[in-house]
């Protein structure tokens, strides 16, 4: 696949998480608080000056204009920092999802930038899509571990479900029957309340579905394996681009889902 299709190839909703719609809420929020705190600072200003601590214990009168700037300046490298980490969360998945070598490092740095900038939604969503970049069991573990850290009373439910989804699948991988269990059975419970996970709704069911199997429980596997194909059919009709439609229905995670649907 050539780098300009790259983007246009993978649906979103097939990389680890979506686009976080409470991210994009927050930043309106904190545009609109920090709008009228400026404003309340420039009326303050006119009314009694600034005075704020010198050196060798002098005062220093500081003009409300003066305090505007900087704040200004903060705020823009606050918003800035934020959509840079999001493009580079984003760019990771993609590159991850076509098994490019160079998406480990990208979405470490998102992380560390999420962390500067403090938002915990873009810290975990990168430390979930290193959980699928990592090859090695321990290291995946500690990014999922790192995930359920972040969510925890973060209201970030659909990144905790997949996050759980992702551990349940560690742990039938390493033939952890008991916890792949649990932490399918979670994520499931938690899909069934939430709805949705603005994600890929269909590997939560898989995932389940595995470990029922293994369990044997072949025929509970099965209703969500079948539920899973119908996620997958109705996302692809509503791509209206044949090509594009063909491409999504060709991705290898949802081939796979459509190659486990009963005749008919």
């Amino acid at each position: 696949m050539s780098d300009d299709t790259l983007d246009s190839s993978i649906d979103d909703e097939q990389l680890t998480m979506g686009i976080d719609p409470w991210e994009r809420n927050w930043m309106k929020l904190t545009i609109a608080l920090l709008v009228g705190f400026f404003a309340a600072v420039t009326v303050a200003g006119f009314a009694a000056g600034f005075q704020l601590p010198g050196d060798e214990g002098r005062v220093v009168q500081v003009s409300p204009q003066h305090v505007q700037h900087h704040q200004g300046l903060a705020v823009t490298d606050r918003l800035g920092g934020c959509a840079v980490a999001s493009a580079e969360v984003t760019l990771g998945m993609i590159e991850a999802a076509a098994g490019r070598p160079e998406a480990r490092d990208r979405l470490e740095q998102a992380s560390s930038l999420g962390l500067k900038i403090g938002n915990r939604s873009l810290q975990a969503r990168a430390w979930l899509a290193l959980s699928d970049v990592e090859t090695e069991s321990g290291a995946a573990r500690e990014a999922v571990g790192r995930v359920l850290k972040l969510c925890q009373g973060s209201g970030l439910v659909h990144l905790q479900v997949l996050a759980l989804t992702r551990k349940a699948e560690l742990g039938l991988a390493e033939g952890l029957a008991a916890e792949a269990d649990e932490a399918s059975g979670q994520a499931l419970t938690m899909l069934r309340r939430q709805g949705n996970v603005q994600g890929s709704e269909e590997r939560v069911l898989m995932a389940r579905a595995a470990v029922l199997e293994a369990l044997g429980q072949p025929e509970a596997g099965a209703v969500l394996v079948n539920e899973a194909g119908g996620i997958v059919r109705s996302k692809a009709e509503r791509i209206a681009d044949p090509a594009l439609r063909g491409r999504f229905l060709e991705f290898p995670a949802n081939a796979a889902i459509l190659a486990r649907q009963p005749p008919g």
